[in-house]
């Protein structure tokens, strides 16, 4: 159908700008950094940890878009797999954002069956917390079969375990309700910050080198390498429509606009797109999966 179509080239557009200018453009930023050699700082550290949060969300969430884009041209519906997941205030939240897909299934597979097997043996913190560990220590070797993963895995089911157990004393839950949703999105962030870090690393070790340099920053000293003009130029926009679909709660939320609107928005997406031609081509991160 030409709603199909037109919706299915808006996609497959986003997805490229998302990729090629932003993800790709990042790279030979990032790549240094973290590839273990010497010269950069903890400041440098600490910017290419933002940054990859970045790549790796427009690198993964473009190739979908790439792939659902086509498909919605062809007259398929495929489910979308990303929801604006930095605005998470929760792990259960970020797990309804992220790699949707993914997590949907290991909850319906995986954590449900867990749960009821572990609801029968007792109502306990225990048994409440270990099908959250095991479901996602499984999502970590579906990844790979390296301890970096299982680490991530760790790392995200302790996380919803935690955030379980916490709970506010009943004096304390008005002083709660006042305290505004973006420290939470911040704080969760940062949380998932740390575990992309785990997810990058090469080695147990080379974790506990990125988290160390971040941890000594010291002075704010910059030795990176300066993205092109147009990843400068695009990641401002993105994090613009970013922020419109989570306050719209649609990936949709620009079909609202007038025509000449929406014509600027596409002109600009091409163009930038056309400018990033020139970034060097590196190859999905999650192709590896």
């Amino acid at each position: 159908t030409l709603e199909g179509f037109t919706r299915g080239a808006f996609l497959v557009l986003l997805g490229l700008f998302k990729k090629i200018v932003i993800a790709d453009g990042l790279s030979e930023t990032i790549d240094p950094v973290f590839s273990g050699q010497g010269g950069f700082s903890g400041a440098d550290m600490a910017a290419a940890s933002y940054l990859y949060v970045l790549q790796i969300y427009c690198d993964f969430s473009g190739y979908t878009d790439v792939a659902r884009g086509v498909a919605r041209m062809l007259g398929f519906d495929v489910i979308k797999n990303f929801m604006t997941p930095f605005y998470a205030k929760s792990p259960s939240e970020y797990w309804t954002r992220w790699h949707i897909s993914l997590s949907s299934w290991v909850k319906d597979y995986i954590y449900l069956p867990l749960a009821l097997h572990y609801l029968r043996k007792g109502d306990s913190k225990l048994n409440e917390a270990r099908p959250h560990l095991y479901a996602m220590l499984l999502m970590g070797l579906w990844h790979g079969a390296a301890w970096t993963y299982i680490l991530w895995g760790l790392y995200h089911g302790l996380m919803l375990i935690l955030w379980s157990l916490v709970k506010w004393p009943k004096a304390l839950k008005p002083l709660r309700k006042r305290i505004p949703g973006a420290f939470w999105i911040v704080l969760y962030f940062h949380v998932t910050l740390v575990s992309l870090l785990i997810f990058r690393a090469t080695s147990v070790e080379q974790i506990g080198d990125f988290l160390g340099a971040i941890a000594h920053i010291g002075a704010l000293d910059f030795h990176l390498k300066r993205p092109t003009f147009a990843t400068l130029l695009a990641i401002p926009l993105f994090l613009v429509l970013d922020h419109l679909a989570y306050r719209h709660e649609s990936e949709r939320f620009y079909l609202r606009w007038p025509p000449m609107v929406r014509g600027a928005l596409y002109a600009t997406l091409f163009t930038l797109l056309l400018m990033g031609l020139s970034n060097a081509s590196t190859q999905f991160i999650y192709f590896q999966f």
